[in-house]
């Protein structure tokens, strides 16, 4: 790329060449955003604050699945949540909060955050895979100019397009994630992370202390009562788990509330509405006499006392002329540092969306949600606070088969279907049948996906009418006849309708309730219902026969029975005519930028649905348990304790310094011509100036103790009141890092206690005659009659205490081939696959970035012909070296050595060389448990 090769030098007119690359170009853009964060993970997470990495580290679904789903009201997060909600801190903390056009600008041209970008990780060698940003053709540069102008277009930063006396539009980043991922719930845990982040940094702008959650309509602000009831805590590092929930205040505007209750100036209230209870509308009535009196000219001289406010409100009038405010705006603009997220926000933007976020050519008009976004953003700048940011969500980035462009990160609804987050969806294209198609579908759907319940549900098909005579007086005598036929009575059919006289409320009240398990109702006829918002897991089956008016409503619709359930994959069946199924075809191009063929294959991930049972039998395990005391004890501190602030060393400080070196002829081959200065800059960025007051009073809230107390110890200390305060203003972080944990020193002793507990543990329960599901890959699947195992004598008395072994990797398949046949090993258990509680054999860790006790289940218990046990882990080479990995190898050992067992761990590269043998000899792991040979050691 050349240096004056600069999205902003760009010309207005695209070459077609340039339009035809567009496409790939968007794409292009966040998905390397993603890829440069994951591989320069480590040096980006380095930047955050370490509350941010806590958070991180408490919600990654890979440290430990159970730790939230272990709180009544916590359900842990979905591989593709977190995966956006590392991009969105990653936005918030590496990029510096900044617009998606600033972002792209500074990528494209090599600025601060991304640097050099090939030493970042992205190769600028069109031969290698990652190719982005290498040498280009004119069209190519024009085609970068013109996405910069587009993105520049969506976040309003057209100095043309920015109103007279308007601040900076906050950014704006779109997270599109395919219906049934979950955008619900990791909205609430990034509004979480932002009210957490601004309770240990009020000072900070980028942090919002309110949220606004825009829905487009009732329906979808009543899905989104999920964030209203989900369970903060179990969301929170455990030092914030007790506080900070009880500080966030969810408020549903539902049809019922007129005005929004809001303490001015309050922090952390999360305010739920359609868009409709805030907008600014535009009026129609005349002016008032009034009115026109304010208009006339004013003298040009400065007024004060009531000229001063008739030129105020003028001013208002002819600035914000035909607009009315509700209570609810008024209100909300006394809330300080708000941001603004916006489900489905293809709805809130209004029909013309690909318009108002930049997408087409030409004049955009803004629409009423738009001015309303606009406004809050003035209104509050003038109240000396600001709008931190609006987060769009929505289950579709395209627009007529383009990407909006400010996306941030994209999960589709293949990867959600293949990765088994939604159920596998199947079609069925029906020609040429009218009547009969009815009683062709509920026979179908009874012989697929009848006969059992799932977590304790009934299965249901819903069929979607076109009008309320269509569904009352044509379909459901046919879904009654057809049910009959097989067994079910006519109260299984459930009609539900915008009209009052054809849904009661008590069938308002079964719609609602259907996915509880005294729903008898198992046949669904909805008219103009249940497209969106409708948040139904049993729904197996959706038929739709009849032509829509709308056509998008067939791909909302058919979307709705794709909810996982039972933590397995099961199918989806959607039942269409041949016009609708067309229909179907050209939305998954528009929305999805996939066919009909791709979306209802029929063939989802690898895995499927396996039983697995416990095996007689029982097969115990003897362990000596550790079990730590901790006593706390009061002390009295004497006058003169040494807090150590004075006299800290420069290895204490040099972690709270910020300085920038500078260097001349660094690249010099000659060291005589290469100068250096540094300059110290924590003077500027220490945003905390604390009072000898605050401090103490920020020191008793964190011990709990008398603020009389901590400043009697504090000014009878060695280094004095004035000195503590003094170094804290120096450098903010002492008091969390150093003071505050040398007062607990003085004011507390703790003394630790070890006993130990010999148990017997069985490997499975014996007491359980239902199966487990598992969603498992066969070629990864294990039973007593697999091939690799027919020669292996006493088979069951080696191994299988519960049967099929479903393994996650080739490397732990390959290390159980290898041990259950070598001839030195008596038994050999595959405990990795029982995650979820199903075994007693686990071993609890601390997790030391989150400072949290979670559990480890290890891959495999072996028993070596002396009779002693092995506890092997294998894990891949790349995360070897991961600190939770350490941690979690540090318990193990721990529990290993206290019960005369050994710890093993080896890594993937070794499994897959069929060296699983080494685990065997104690000669060959180190002091770590590490599998480390003379052939092996240069892996380590």
């Amino acid at each position: 790329m050349s240096q004056t090769s600069t999205p902003r030098a760009a010309k207005p007119k695209t070459p077609r060449k340039a339009k035809r690359l567009e496409p790939q170009i968007e794409r292009h853009f966040f998905d390397h955003l993603c890829t440069f964060y994951l591989k320069n993970k480590r040096a980006i997470r380095a930047s955050y604050p370490a509350l941010a990495k806590q958070f991180l580290d408490h919600n990654d679904p890979d440290k430990n699945p159970s730790r939230i789903s272990e709180r009544a009201g916590g359900e842990p997060l979905r591989r593709p949540q977190f995966e956006a909600l590392e991009i969105y801190v990653f936005l918030k903390e590496y990029a510096g909060n900044k617009r998606v056009y600033e972002i792209f600008d500074a990528w494209y041209n090599r600025a601060e955050p991304f640097g050099d970008r090939e030493d970042l990780g992205l190769p600028t060698d069109k031969s290698r895979q990652g190719y982005i940003f290498a040498e280009q053709d004119a069209a190519e540069i024009a085609a970068w100019g013109t996405l910069f102008a587009r993105m520049r277009a969506a976040a309003l930063a057209d100095p043309e397009t920015i109103p007279p006396n308007m601040p900076a539009p906050p950014p704006n980043y779109i997270f599109a994630l395919s219906m049934g991922v979950g955008k619900t719930r990791l909205m609430g845990v990034c509004i979480l992370y932002e009210f957490l982040l601004a309770k240990k940094y009020p000072q900070h702008a980028k942090y919002a202390h309110n949220a606004l959650v825009f829905a487009p309509d009732t329906t979808v602000r009543d899905a989104l009562r999920e964030i209203e009831q989900m369970d903060f805590g179990a969301y929170l590092p455990a030092s914030h788990a007790h506080t900070l929930p009880v500080e966030i205040k969810p408020r549903v505007l539902d049809d019922e509330v007129t005005t929004l209750q809001l303490h001015d100036g309050g922090d952390f209230h999360i305010i739920i509405s359609n868009v409709q209870k805030i907008l600014v509308k535009k009026t129609h009535k005349p002016p008032s006499a009034a009115a026109k009196l304010l208009k006339l000219p004013l003298p040009a001289a400065p007024h004060t006392g009531a000229w001063a406010a008739a030129d105020a409100l003028a001013d208002e009038l002819e600035t914000e002329a035909d607009l009315t405010y509700n209570q609810r705006f008024q209100k909300l603009i006394r809330a300080p540092n708000l941001a603004i997220y916006i489900d489905e926000a293809h709805h809130a933007f209004g029909a013309g969306m690909a318009a108002n976020v930049g997408q087409a050519d030409g004049t955009k008009e803004e629409t009423a949600f738009r001015r309303t976004v606009r406004l809050l953003i003035e209104k509050l700048e003038k109240a000396n606070s600001r709008v931190v940011g609006t987060f769009c969500y929505t289950g579709t980035p395209y627009a007529d088969g383009k990407l909006f462009p400010e996306v941030v990160y994209y999960y589709g609804l293949k990867q959600a279907i293949d990765s088994r987050i939604l159920k596998d969806p199947l079609v069925h294209n029906f020609k040429n049948i009218d009547d009969d198609f009815v009683t062709e579908v509920v026979e179908r759907f009874v012989r697929s996906s009848c006969g059992r319940t799932y977590e304790g549900l009934r299965p249901k098909l819903a069929f979607f009418a076109k009008s309320i005579p269509d569904a009352t007086d044509v379909l459901r005598p046919l879904v009654e006849k057809a049910a009959v036929v097989h067994g079910f009575s006519a109260s299984s059919v459930l009609v539900n309708t915008s009209d009052e006289k054809t849904t009661t409320k008590d069938d308002e009240r079964a719609f609602r309730l259907l996915d509880s398990p005294g729903s008898a109702h198992q046949f669904i006829i909805l008219v103009g219902k249940g497209k969106e918002g409708w948040n139904c897991r049993s729904l197996f089956g959706v038929a739709l026969f009849r032509e829509p008016k709308s056509e998008v409503f067939i791909l909302q619709a058919t979307m709705r029975c794709l909810r996982a359930i039972d933590g397995v994959q099961h199918r989806g069946h959607i039942y269409l005519s041949d016009d609708n199924a067309k229909i179907l075809d050209r939305e998954l191009k528009k929305n999805f930028n996939m066919s009909l063929e791709q979306f209802g294959s029929g063939r989802g991930g690898k895995g499927r649905p396996t039983e697995v049972l416990p095996l007689p039998p029982p097969r115990p395990i003897k362990l000596r348990r550790i079990r730590y005391r901790w006593d706390l004890s009061n002390k009295y501190p004497a006058p003169g304790q040494d807090l150590g602030v004075k006299d800290l060393s420069e290895e204490q400080i040099e972690r709270y310094t910020i300085s920038v070196t500078t260097t001349r002829n660094a690249f010099s081959s000659k060291e005589e011509m290469r100068a250096s200065t540094t300059e110290d800059l924590t003077a500027r960025y220490q945003r905390m100036h604390w009072s000898a007051y605050q401090l103490v009073a920020e020191c008793a809230r964190y011990l709990n103790r008398s603020p009389v107390e901590i400043e009697q110890l504090l000014r009878s200390s060695k280094d004095g009141l004035g000195v503590v305060v003094d170094r804290v203003n120096q450098f903010n972080g002492l008091l969390w890092d150093h003071v505050i944990p040398k007062l607990f020193e003085c004011f507390y002793d703790v003394k630790t206690e070890r006993t130990y507990e010999d148990v017997i543990l069985h490997l499975a329960p014996m007491d359980r005659s239902e199966p487990w599901l598992f969603h498992a890959d066969p070629d990864l699947t294990v039973d007593r009659h697999s091939a690799q195992l027919r020669n292996v004598p006493d088979l069951l008395n080696r191994t299988f205490h519960v049967e099929p072994y479903c393994f996650d990797s080739g490397s732990e398949q390959t290390t159980f081939f290898d041990l259950v046949k070598h001839k030195q090993v008596k038994q050999v258990y595959f405990t990795g696959m029982l995650t979820a509680g199903q075994t007693a054999f686990v071993v609890q860790y601390i997790d030391s970035t989150a400072h949290s006790v979670r559990s480890y289940y290890p891959d495999f218990v072996v028993e070596d012909a002396d009779g002693s046990w092995i506890i092997v882990e294998v894990k891949g080479d790349d995360k070897a070296d991961e600190q939770v990995v350490r941690d979690k190898a540090l318990a193990a050992r721990e529990l290993a050595g206290a019960s005369s067992m050994r710890y093993a761990f080896l890594r993937s590269s070794l499994a897959d060389d069929h060296r699983a043998e080494l685990v065997l000899d104690p000669g060959a792991l180190d002091e770590f448990g590490r599998v480390v040979s003379a052939e092996a050691a240069t892996l380590f």
